[in-house]
């Protein structure tokens, strides 16, 4: 594949990633900070409790995901490269959790 054509498909891909993770971590600002829930946070948020992991950490897997794709990065910081897988497998594996959890008892 051409090298400008691969630019801008990772590019595209980057501000995918940025635009859902983005949304998500906007989303929990909302679900958890409205003033209105504040009030009263427990009550509302308990049962809200499972999306909210599964969004953030989901958040968490698409960005470190990402960097695991661009080979400039890997060679450049291969250390970081590996603290980002596991910190990639571990959100996986608590985004997946959470999500099927989620799936199964949605009302």
């Amino acid at each position: 594949m051409n090298k400008k054509i691969n630019n801008i498909l990772l590019g595209g891909m980057f501000l995918g990633v940025v635009g859902v993770a983005g949304y998500a971590i906007v989303v929990i600002w909302y679900l958890i900070f409205t003033p209105e829930i504040l009030k009263e946070s427990v009550a509302y948020l308990a049962p809200r409790f499972p999306i909210i992991i599964h969004a953030i950490f989901g958040s968490v897997a698409l960005l470190t995901g990402m960097l695991q794709l661009l080979p400039k990065f890997r060679e450049k910081f291969p250390q970081a490269n590996i603290v980002l897988r596991k910190m990639y497998y571990a959100s996986v594996i608590t985004s997946g959790t959470f999500g099927l959890y989620v799936a199964l008892y949605a009302q």
